[in-house]
């Protein structure tokens, strides 16, 4: 689904989705370092994201990723959530292009990324706790000024 409003730079997305994937690979609940195959994983949830021009040089995104329900794997052991698959996601982020006057093609930024906790190993036998990461971002554009055409940008 989108939404796009006549009168405002903004775009809305969203999606509902039930994927059902079979034959998954996962690590062996014995212990060994070998891959077994873990038979029929489903995943629900929902995905929404955001992108609005908050003025002509200023850009922001949101986007929200939440599983509603993970089904397990079909094996002796059950586990309760699947093991790497986190419960929330949300990235959000904040552009500044092309200043003007003597700082032209220069580009700011800065984002973060919160991922929900998860379990390690298909038994569920220990947690992975959440955490939450933040960028910084400097793009100069050569080909702004009298350099030509080329680009550098560095990231945190």
């Amino acid at each position: 689904m989108k939404y796009v409003p006549e009168d405002r730079p903004i775009v809305v997305t969203g999606a509902v989705y039930n994927l059902t994937k079979t034959n998954n690979l996962m690590a062996d609940p014995e212990g060994s370092f070998f891959s077994v195959e873990g038979g029929e994983i489903r995943a629900r949830g929902v995905e929404i994201e955001a992108k609005a021009a908050l003025s002509a040089s200023v850009n922001v995104v949101v986007l929200i990723l939440t599983p509603m329900r993970n089904t397990p794997p079909i094996l002796p052991i059950k586990a309760i959530r699947l093991h790497r698959c986190q419960n929330t996601w949300l990235r959000c982020g904040l552009t500044i292009p092309s200043l003007t006057g003597p700082l032209s093609g220069l580009t700011l930024g800065t984002g973060g990324r919160y991922t929900g906790s998860s379990y390690g190993d298909p038994a569920n036998s220990f947690k992975v706790g959440s955490y939450t990461v933040v960028d910084a971002l400097v793009r100069y554009d050569l080909g702004a000024s009298r350099h030509g055409g080329l680009q550098r940008g560095a990231a945190c």
